[in-house]
């Protein structure tokens, strides 16, 4: 890894634990994605490389993307579903994009896959959330 990407590494891990204090100071509740990524930025700020292990990559990528989702609340409309942007949605996209960005850096190969990955996850579990939230209820 070079000198510049360690350096982005870096700036990324601060900017996105950053974000996530903000979002998380005074909730009550922990998401099940909190610890598990604050120890993957914490293994981003002491070791990039084994951070983007496919393994630790993969496993990222889907708490990030539950972060991103969790900045939204859903519900039905005439017209489908609609997206409220609690706080915090668009600098949690860019911490997703800032990840897929690294990693595509790093090793154009597993950007690749990250991306697709990224993609499939995302419309899996949007699709749960339609089926959970336009079930009638009794």
């Amino acid at each position: 890894m070079t000198p510049k990407l360690a350096n982005a590494f870096s700036t990324y891990v601060e900017t996105t634990t950053n974000f996530l204090e903000s979002i998380l100071s005074g909730s009550v509740d922990e998401p099940l994605w909190e610890e598990p990524l604050r120890a993957w930025l914490g293994e981003c700020a002491r070791s990039p490389q084994t951070a983007l292990r496919p393994d630790m990559a993969e496993a990222a990528l889907r708490n990030i993307i539950a972060l991103h989702l969790s900045r939204y609340a859903f519900s039905m409309a005439s017209h489908g579903v609609t997206f409220t942007d609690l706080g915090g949605a668009i600098s949690a996209m860019q911490a997703l994009d800032g990840f897929l960005t690294l990693a595509a850096r790093h090793d154009p190969a597993l950007g690749a896959h990250l991306a697709k990955l990224e993609r499939a996850h995302t419309d899996d579990t949007l699709r749960q959330i339609v089926s959970l939230i336009a079930k009638p209820r009794y």
